[in-house]
């Protein structure tokens, strides 16, 4: 099928499946356009030449999912001893799908089709430079009616909950840079540009950032936008000098990590309040990631609150025994260097979850350095409760401190204190989707997990954190940010 168009040049739709097949978008981050048909966004070439987002539980699973090749017990034990190491090494680079990851996919793709959907192509005409060699800018997009905020996103969590990691599993699987070839004409599309915030209190290390991200999309060798930014005398010139480049190169999404690392609370020019003022004028998409201290500055200002609304709650998960008890029981099941397969009672699941608050780095790293400890004793120890314990106060005794000073229970699970309730639990339609979101755990590379044992997931013992059980509320986004927060607190 062929398609046109704004400016009446064709397109032809490729099938959902074949989009950019074969193409290791993780490796490769510049494609040539492939079309597919979105229905709703038909003649729109900057969104049909997106993927779609992963949204069943099997695409999640292939997705976000990721387990190292390990040996079996006999071949392991014959290795030599460096050998070994490498691949008990290897267990901290496991990666379990987590029940956001869904809501993640579904407001990454929002954000961007909601950017590109409010910007109509425009005349321009700059030299630019694209792969070090010389490209000549003659349309850009501009803003339908600036002024007007596209919502972003905001995927917030307490550190170590896996949010980086997250998004840079959701962008394993988009082109970062697409060439459209319309004629004689070449448009370049960067999707999306990741900007780390840590370091970057004064807005003009921000924006040379950002310059620097659009080089490295570019593929340029040189710093050739991070200068043009740094060459700008004012902040307000060097945030003129963004705007352009979003125009000029149809920049979709800005996602800034680490956003607590800003000034979220004052209305000057080195805040963000700025990021706002770009969003206004050139309808790029915002994403944030962040922890309990962006929350609190994030939602306790409509202005901010409004244009970061799409609200996801990366540690909802934490406070979940059935999650805990499904991570865990993964990671046993994904490690074949034991001799016979170990299946982790409540006594084993309770000590992670004790020792990690739920929080899956923690998890994964406190099972890692357990494995290493086991086999590193000539009489190999037994795996339970005890000995996980005295793992953590071993290898992770700063984990271990803080999380013995953060642990309470209310029976209905692990919490740390208020703000990070109101967190985890601030949309809370969210919070109940990713309760009701199974999922399934296997290896990205087509190696399936062995199957969870049944008891797995189901509180067996009575001494254990059991879930909560919710009542159905209503919606609450219509209501004010003091409301929704008191009607959080209510229904904790």
């Amino acid at each position: 099928m062929t398609m046109m168009n704004g400016n009446n040049e064709d397109y032809e739709y490729v099938s959902p499946e074949s989009q950019y097949e074969g193409i290791n978008l993780r490796k490769q981050k510049i494609v040539d356009a492939q079309y597919i048909d979105t229905e709703v966004f038909t003649g729109n070439p900057y969104i049909e030449a997106l993927p779609f987002p992963k949204l069943s539980t099997e695409e999640i699973s292939i997705a976000y999912n990721s387990v190292p090749k390990l040996p079996p017990y006999d071949k392991f034990m014959e290795m030599p001893q460096f050998k070994k190491k490498m691949y008990l090494d290897q267990l901290g680079s496991i990666r379990i799908a987590l029940p956001f990851h869904k809501d993640l996919e579904e407001k990454f793709y929002r954000t961007l089709t909601e950017s590109y959907s409010m910007r109509r192509e425009c005349r321009v005409t700059a030299a630019a430079e694209v792969e070090g060699k010389p490209y000549e800018i003659t349309t850009g997009l501009c803003a339908d009616h600036p002024g007007e905020a596209v919502t972003g996103f905001s995927m917030l969590g307490v550190t170590g909950t896996g949010k980086s990691t997250a998004m840079g599993k959701t962008l394993d699987h988009v082109p970062q840079l697409i060439r459209h070839h319309f004629g004689e004409r070449t448009v370049i599309q960067i999707v999306y540009l990741v900007i780390n915030c840590e370091g970057c209190r004064n807005f003009s290390a921000l924006y040379q950032n950002i310059g620097r991200q659009i080089d490295s999309a570019l593929n340029n060798g040189n710093d050739c936008y991070e200068q043009a930014v740094k060459r700008e005398k004012t902040l307000g010139q060097k945030s003129m000098k963004i705007r352009e480049l979003i125009r000029n190169f149809n920049i979709g999404i800005l996602i800034l990590d680490e956003i607590q690392n800003i000034d979220l609370t004052s209305t000057n020019e080195n805040s963000i309040e700025a990021i706002l003022t770009i969003n206004n004028d050139s309808h790029v998409g915002i994403g944030v990631l962040g922890t309990e201290e962006a929350f609190e500055a994030i939602f306790s200002r409509e202005r901010v609150a409004r244009r970061l609304s799409d609200y996801i709650g990366a540690g909802r998960y934490c406070e979940s025994w059935n999650t805990c008890s499904k991570i865990v029981n993964s990671l046993f099941s994904a490690c074949t260097l034991f001799e016979t397969p170990i299946v982790p009672d409540d006594e084993i699941i309770r000590a992670f979850r004790d020792e990690s608050g739920g929080v899956i780095s923690y998890i994964v790293k406190l099972f890692s350095e357990v494995v290493k400890s086991y086999f590193s004793k000539k009489n190999r120890p037994e795996i339970n409760a005890d000995f996980i314990h005295k793992t953590a106060v071993t290898k992770m005794k700063i984990i271990h401190d803080i999380k013995k000073k953060q642990k309470s229970y209310d029976g209905a699970g692990i919490t740390h204190n208020s703000l990070i309730k109101k967190m985890n639990n601030y949309d809370y339609d969210s919070a109940k989707r990713q309760e009701d979101d199974a999922f399934i755990l296997d290896d990205s590379s087509g190696n399936v997990l062995p199957a969870i044992p049944e008891h797995s997931g189901k509180n067996t013992d009575t001494n254990s954190p059991k879930p909560p059980k919710r009542k159905k509320k209503s919606n609450p986004v219509n209501k004010t940010i003091d409301e929704m927060l008191q009607s959080i607190e209510e229904r904790n």
